[in-house]
C-alpha cells in the first residue's frame, strides 16, 4: 500500500471513531442523569401526550401522582416492586411483611397462614378500591383523546 493510501485509510478510521464518539456523547447528554431528571422527563412526556397546557397540568399532576402511587401499592407483593418514595411502609407492605414472616416459618399451621393472608388481601382490596376511585377522578373532565392517552400509559383502564 502506498503511503498516501495508508494516510487516507488512517484518516477515514479516525473520522469514523470521532463520529461514533460524538454520537455517544450526544446520547449521553439526552439521557437523564438522576431520578429527579427522569421523573421530570416522564412528567413532560405525559403532559405532551395529554396535550395539556401548563394550567391544565397543575390540576392533573396531583391526580396522576395519586393514581401512580396507588397503582404501585395495588401491584401487591411482587419481589421486584420498589418501596414507596416516602420510604414509609404502606399498610399493604406491612401486611405483606407479616405474611412473609409467617411463610418463613416452615412449621406454620394453615390457620396461621390464613390469619396472615386475610389482612393482606383486605388491605390490597382497599387500595384497589381507592385506585379505582382515583382513576375515575382523574378521568373526569378529560377529552376522549386524553383518556385514551392515559389508558395507553397504563394509568386508566
Amino acid at each position: 500500500m502506498s503511503r498516501s493510501k495508508f494516510v487516507c485509510a488512517l484518516l477515514a478510521v479516525a473520522v469514523m471513531v470521532l463520529g461514533v464518539a460524538g454520537q455517544a456523547r450526544s446520547q449521553e447528554r439526552r439521557r437523564p442523569r438522576n431520578a429527579a431528571e427522569r421523573r421530570k422527563q416522564m412528567e413532560q412526556r405525559m403532559k405532551t401526550a395529554l396535550g395539556a397546557t401548563d394550567e391544565q397540568w397543575k390540576d392533573l399532576k396531583p391526580k396522576v401522582e395519586k393514581v401512580q402511587t396507588l397503582a404501585r401499592q395495588a401491584g401487591g407483593g411482587s419481589m421486584f416492586r420498589r418501596r414507596t418514595t416516602t420510604g414509609e411502609q404502606t399498610d399493604v407492605e406491612k401486611k405483606l411483611a407479616e405474611l412473609r414472616k409467617v411463610l418463613e416459618n416452615k412449621e406454620a399451621t394453615p390457620e396461621e397462614i390464613t390469619a396472615a393472608l386475610t389482612p393482606y388481601r383486605e388491605a390490597l382490596a382497599k387500595v384497589r378500591e381507592e385506585l379505582e376511585k382515583a382513576q375515575k377522578e382523574l378521568a373526569e373532565g378529560l377529552t376522549p383523546r386524553q383518556v385514551a392517552a392515559l389508558v395507553s400509559l397504563g394509568l386508566l383502564n
